[in-house]
This record gives structure tokens, C-alpha cells and sequence, in this order.
């Protein structure tokens, strides 16, 4: 069973990441010659799906999303970067309350906050808040927490769930458009690359509210290391 960056790490920062940008265009044949998914089931398409992203070296989709937090419920961008070496970042972004970043790199996941992203989970503790202000807070990496390529769809055991929902586009690319429910029975959406090799370009989703992200890279050499030690705190 895969395990989810978001779930895993929730004990420091629940961010939940979705895509946008699927324009339905209708249809009954969206897979072009040579498809990787022509003429399969939902569920086959999901399978290919899920072969062809983690075959990558690394991903980045960017997109809206809503964050569940001890701060409250926030809608703001967000950011899912993972690459195949097993690290990973999310980082969301709030015009009210700044920036919430969380990477894990080898056995650590590493949380950096803004000030005004901290001040209501710490009681509004000035000394508190002034003293993390910068810094990363460390914890050890639950040995269940698994960064993966394929973080944005759904589970395998989902997969059965899911149905055709017509052909569309995201960014020009054609894609084949499936509907199902998430691991929490929540309303989602993939959007399954028609032409080369079937990659998620696009997902949205309607748990704890409307998210949706796009696939803006892979493949790209993108890599995820560890903050400084001198800007790192331990919260264990």
C-alpha cells in the first residue's frame, strides 16, 4: 500500500495539494495511436498511471489547495515537489498568513513556518514565535511516511471506483478524464496523459475543500537537502 506525504506527516503540518486546469472537450476515443492507455478500463488506466510516475526521477505540481491546521482552515497555493531518491516537499502559501513548508529528507521531516503562520498554534506566544521565527522544527520520520511519485493518485485499491468522465485538455496536452473517490471517500478527479506516456497531469480534489493542482515538471533534476544544522530546531 502506498502511504501519503500529507497523512504521514499531519502530526507537524496538514497540507492537502490538487490541480487545475481541465477543460472537458467530450468525446469517445481521447487516446491517440500508439497511447499507452488506448482502449483500456478506468482501472487499467490507473495502473499504467501509477507504472509510468514512478518510473520518473522527480515531479513538481503546483496548484490551489486548502489547509487544515491548528491555525484554522486556510485557502492559499500550494506546491508538491518528490523525487525518486525519497524526499519530498509541500509548501503552501496564504496572502493572510504567509508560508508553511515541509520537507523530509533521509529519516527527518523538517517544518518551516512564517511568523504569522505560527502565531495561532502557539497560543500567540511572542517569545515563543520570535525564537522559531527562521528556523526549520525537526522530528523524526514516521517509518511508515514514504514520499512517492505518485502522491496525487488515488489509491490502488480505489482504482476499481473510478469511471470515464469524457476527454479534455490541461495545458494543450489531451488527457483522458476519470472520476472516482479518494481513500476518504471524497469526490476526485484525475486527468491521465492520452498521448505518450499516461503521466497525471491533472487532480482535483474535495477533501476538507476544493484543491486542484497540474503537473508544471518532471524529470527536471531537482533536488532536496537538508536546512543548515545552525537553522534547525528539534521537537523531539
Amino acid at each position: 500500500m502506498r502511504m501519503r506525504t500529507s497523512r504521514t506527516a499531519a502530526g507537524l503540518a496538514a497540507v492537502v495539494l490538487t490541480l487545475a486546469g481541465v477543460s472537458g472537450c467530450g468525446g469517445d476515443d481521447p487516446e491517440g495511436p500508439g497511447s499507452a492507455i488506448a482502449g483500456k478500463e478506468p482501472e487499467e488506466v490507473l495502473a499504467a498511471s501509477l507504472e509510468a510516475m514512478q518510473a520518473l526521477e522527480d515531479v513538481t505540481y503546483r496548484g490551489t489547495t486548502t489547509v487544515t491546521s491548528q491555525a484554522g482552515r486556510l485557502r492559499g497555493t500550494g506546491e508538491l515537489v518528490v523525487t525518486a531518491d525519497g524526499t519530498c516537499q509541500s509548501t503552501f502559501r496564504s496572502s493572510r498568513r504567509g508560508r508553511l513548508v515541509t520537507r523530509t529528507v533521509g529519516n527527518t521531516v523538517y517544518v518551516f513556518a512564517d511568523a504569522a503562520m505560527m502565531r495561532g498554534p502557539l497560543q500567540y506566544d511572542a517569545d515563543k514565535v520570535r525564537s522559531l521565527t527562521g528556523r526549520w522544527q525537526a522530528a523524526p520520520r514516521p517509518s511508515s511516511h514514504q514520499c512517492d511519485l505518485a502522491e496525487l493518485l488515488p489509491e490502488e485499491d480505489r482504482f476499481a471506483g473510478f469511471e470515464d468522465a469524457g476527454t479534455g485538455e490541461v495545458d494543450g496536452a489531451p488527457v483522458r478524464t476519470l472520476t472516482g473517490k479518494d481513500d476518504d471517500g471524497s469526490p476526485m478527479t484525475v486527468s491521465i496523459a492520452a498521448e505518450g506516456a499516461p503521466l497525471l497531469l491533472a487532480v482535483e480534489t474535495r477533501r476538507g475543500g476544493r484543491s486542484s493542482f497540474t503537473l508544471a515538471e518532471h524529470d527536471s533534476g531537482v533536488e532536496l537537502v537538508a536546512p543548515p544544522d545552525g537553522k534547525v530546531v528539534s521537537t523531539s
